[in-house]
């Protein structure tokens, strides 16, 4: 039985992955970060995507890479999609360059 993947997003990694295990709230985050709370509710549901400018705040935070979260976003987003684009991506024939 083939099983749809499971959707994930930056937010929920963000969420369960940071906010949660360290005790933070979104309202201190934004304080921290300069990051409008309304911002990271729309990023952490779902609603917004991370912007270079975020990534780069979150990176500080967080003592991480200033791409770290806006690569993150990128790979759930492939993962996302993948799926969705495997009938087209079995029809492309890869380009061979000779040596």
């Amino acid at each position: 039985m083939n099983k749809a993947p499971i959707d994930m997003t930056i937010g929920e990694i963000l969420k369960t992955e940071f906010l949660e295990p360290l005790g933070l709230s979104q309202y201190r985050l934004a304080q921290a970060t300069g990051i409008p709370e309304s911002t990271l509710s729309k990023i952490i549901n779902g609603h917004a995507r991370i912007t270079t400018e975020i990534s780069i705040r979150l990176g500080r935070y967080f003592s991480s890479a200033p791409d770290y979260f806006a690569r993150l976003q990128l790979a759930c987003e492939i993962y996302n999609h993948r799926a969705s684009v495997k009938a087209a991506e079995q029809e492309i024939v890869p380009l061979e360059i000779a040596s």
